[in-house]
């Protein structure tokens, strides 16, 4: 199926093989209504791939009953801010098609010091008036709770009744606005394929007992086994040796799980690690408080960038960076240098904001991070659009189409 030109998939490329939820889809339907009864839908499923590739399936079906199309993927470094400047862009770029002052309006206010309420003000108007889709894909409601953009995303459909609409995508089901709207937002659970692993295994399980009850060859046989006594205390006495056994390990297994957790920085178990008497713990507290540190400003970075303090998030990206690098913690390295990159988007320092995500990306790369490189590239993608690049733009989606169309084995 070819992409519509009003819909802006932003790289992600359809699964042509993905079928099936009719029922979802037929659900989905109430958003092309104007009586009021859906502004907005929340899809949720425990799979993030298959609710992106169910969600880039229904923006092909809707696309003709809009005027545009615009798919934002979001990350745990999203803010509100970003996704106003990812928006103002695309709706820049189809400023003819959308034939609205407001456009212009919207540019000049989602930049600034003031409220977000008086941010979107144009961008409510020009949502009243044209037929706008805007999906956001992968949002964490545990990670975001009640910041700013889930505050911009309750904004935009409690004061949004028509004709534009919403969707997003998340893991969990979350409630989004007011009560006074929550019949306004419709919920669309995708969870049945999470069913079918499940069922692989137990069939598994069942011809290896069958395996075992074929054995004897005869049923008979076969009660005789289960009922005979020697059977049941040889298995009892086996038993507890099996339980000395893992008793005796128990411990070395739990020492080796602490200094694991101590290296994933939980500020409880280096409490714990504290109290070690030798010189190998004692290192180990030294480079987790190491890490911590630089996992606690990653925190502070995310909050200023909430509050669209970009300097100040990007002198705690920074510092993060210098930890991690340190420690030689790559992840970490790509973290924080991600981080420095959507500051600088935050800031509409564009040029350095790719060229900050593109370092991340290397690092994911190396790794062989393929989630985060997916990531990184719609990340580069977006940024491209904002500076017109459109050359990049087609590079970063052949990219992107080129891992999604490795089938993960």
């Amino acid at each position: 199926m070819a992409i519509p030109k009003n819909l802006d998939l932003s790289g992600i490329s359809p699964n042509d093989n993905f079928t099936g939820y009719d029922q979802q889809q037929n659900e989905l339907q109430q958003l092309n209504e104007t009586d009021g009864s859906w502004r907005a839908a929340i899809i949720h499923g425990s799979d993030e791939q298959i609710n992106t590739d169910f969600v880039v399936m229904v923006a092909q079906q809707l696309a003709e009953s809009f005027d545009v199309v615009k798919l934002i993927p979001l990350s745990e470094a999203s803010t509100a801010q970003a996704v106003l400047d990812w928006s103002s862009g695309f709706l820049s770029a189809h400023k003819k098609q959308l034939k609205s002052k407001q456009v212009i309006n919207f540019e000049k206010s989602k930049d600034g010091s003031a409220p977000l309420a008086e941010k979107i003000e144009p961008l409510i108007k020009l949502l009243s008036l044209r037929k706008v889709l805007f999906i956001y894909n992968g949002y964490r409601p545990e990670q975001h709770g009640d910041t700013e953009l889930h505050q911009l995303l309750a904004l935009l459909v409690e004061n949004i009744a028509n004709p534009s609409r919403f969707i997003i995508t998340s893991q969990a089901d979350f409630e989004l606005g007011d009560d006074s709207i929550s019949d306004s937002v419709g919920h669309v659970a995708l969870e049945s394929p999470t069913e079918e692993p499940p069922e692989e295994v137990i069939s598994e399980e069942t011809d290896e007992e069958n395996e075992v009850e074929t054995e004897p060859e005869t049923t008979d046989e076969e009660s005789e086994v289960e009922t005979e006594p020697e059977t049941t205390d040889e298995e009892s006495e086996v038993e507890p040796e099996t339980t000395d056994e893992e008793s005796e390990v128990e411990p070395e297994t739990t020492e080796e799980e602490i200094k694991s957790d101590e290296a994933d920085t939980t500020p409880a178990e280096e409490t714990v690690s504290d109290d070690a008497p030798t010189e190998v713990a004692e290192e180990i507290v030294d480079k987790t408080n190491e890490n911590l540190s630089a996992n606690q400003q990653i925190q502070v970075g995310q909050q200023h960038l909430l509050s669209n303090n970009h300097q100040a998030a990007q002198a705690a990206y920074e510092q993060a960076l210098t930890m991690f690098k340190a420690a030689s913690d790559q992840v970490g390295v790509a973290l924080s240098t991600e981080g420095l990159g959507t500051a600088k988007v935050v800031s509409a320092d564009y040029a350095q904001a790719q060229d900050y995500y593109e370092q991340a990306l290397r690092i994911k790369q190396s790794l062989n991070d393929r989630a985060g490189t997916i990531e990184l590239l719609q990340q580069l993608i977006l940024v491209c659009q904002l500076q017109g690049d459109s050359q990049l733009v087609r590079d970063y989606t052949q990219q992107v189409r080129a891992i999604r169309a490795v089938k993960v084995q």
